[in-house]
């Protein structure tokens, strides 16, 4: 049976498919010339949605730490939800969708790279030493909000999203190699 904290993350990953579907929906009524109202309104339900999903990642981690609903399908799930989301949102927001901001190519491929070295070298741990318990670092944390406001902000279309591209960039960076060392060090800690 599922708890509430895992039900918040479904919604999230139920939100993010929308959301890109939305995005997808809002330039094809470009290229068909649709009114502005309709393209106000496909983009307004897109905000709405990437705000109840930011609203949801802190939601779930909330019920779970305090109604004591912590799970291995919670712990699975959560990050993958986040990376999902903000991997499929910033991907979209970086094609043309006749938005005068997108988010440029070297953030989106900064980004995935991160989060497929981190994934590698826990899977890399994973086979080497069986099970290793991963908590998330503050830099993540950070870099995961910082991500999302970026995503936001290119949503809305607000000019400081230009200046989010470059903080979000270091951050990811370090995150990443915040990440990486630990992980280096988990892996000498355990051959010795």
């Amino acid at each position: 049976m599922l708890n509430w904290a895992n039900r918040v993350t479904f919604f999230r990953l139920f939100c993010t498919p929308i959301i890109v579907g939305l995005l997808l929906h809002y330039r094809e009524q470009i290229n068909l010339n649709a009114s502005a109202s309709e393209l106000f309104n496909i983009r307004l339900t897109a905000i709405i949605l990437l705000c109840l999903a930011i609203i949801s990642d802190a939601a779930d981690g909330f019920i779970a730490r305090v109604y004591k609903q912590k799970t291995l399908l919670g712990a699975i799930l959560d990050p993958f939800a986040d990376k999902l989301l903000l991997m499929s949102t910033t991907i979209i927001l970086s094609i043309p969708l006749g938005f005068k901001y997108k988010i440029p190519s070297w953030l989106v491929v900064t980004i995935i790279s991160r989060d497929i070295l981190i994934l590698a070298g826990a899977l890399i741990l994973y086979l080497l030493f069986g099970k290793i318990k991963f908590s998330p670092l503050l830099t993540g944390k950070i870099t995961t909000f910082l991500q999302m406001v970026t995503v936001f902000l290119v949503l809305i279309q607000h000019s400081v999203c230009t200046y989010f591209f470059y903080i979000t960039f270091v951050f990811t960076i370090v995150s990443g190699i915040n990440y990486i060392y630990r992980e280096t060090k988990l892996i000498n800690n355990q051959t010795l």
